[in-house]
């Protein structure tokens, strides 16, 4: 005889995924008593909210603009397309598409952008899952990167140094800090004279 506990607990997991199904089974329901909802409409609602994010810096927001351009354009009929209608059986035959016509990073962003938009229709009750959620992210492979050998690196740093272009030559001494700091162009930035300290010749840079 099973303990008592496994039947309760089969009998939870069951009644979730009922419930789970039911939900989704009256999706259209709620869309049709609150007003329909249309792809574009929560898409409108997206690009408002992305124009007045203050967080985001203009060239941003003009990538998720081109992705959702790029999202559109990979998916003609999905503007019309009623919210609560969208299965994911139709997100991951476009993803399986449009990740062939793209790079990783550009898919995956695209796929944020999806995400994005149908968590708008979830939010206003349109529907009650994101489809778009079944939709697996691209790997991204980091960048080789190819630098130049010390030679080639000193020589680069002569030619800027003895430069007759405007005051470009003054650019050698951040060329040298960035390298032999090993900064990056933001990190460079915070760095403050007070965290800087010179002995024999040497700089230590104090976090």
């Amino acid at each position: 005889m099973r303990p008592k506990t496994e039947r309760v607990t089969v009998a939870g997991l069951r009644l979730g995924d009922f419930m789970k199904t039911e939900r989704a089974k009256a999706e259209g329901v709620k869309a049709e008593a609150r007003g329909k909802m249309r792809f574009r409409d929560a898409l409108q609602i997206y690009e408002n909210r992305l124009d007045n994010d203050y967080t985001l810096k203009p060239r941003t927001k003009d990538y998720y603009k081109e992705r959702v351009a790029a999202l559109l354009k990979s998916w003609p009929e999905l503007n019309d397309s009623d919210v609560a209608k969208i299965t994911k059986t139709d997100c991951v035959n476009w993803a399986s598409t449009y990740r062939k016509q793209s790079s990783a990073s550009a898919f995956n962003n695209t796929v944020n952008v999806l995400r994005q938009v149908i968590k708008i229709a979830c939010e206003a009750g349109a529907r009650y899952e994101n489809p778009a959620t079944a939709i697996d992210r691209s790997a991204v492979k980091p960048k080789a990167l190819k630098l130049p050998e010390p030679g080639k690196f000193l020589e680069l740093v002569a030619a800027i140094e003895n430069s007759k272009v405007n005051s470009c030559y003054l650019a050698a001494d951040l060329v040298r800090f960035l390298a032999f700091g090993g900064f990056r162009k933001n990190e460079a930035a915070h760095v403050r004279h007070g965290r800087i300290a010179i002995s024999r010749g040497e700089k230590f840079f104090f976090e």
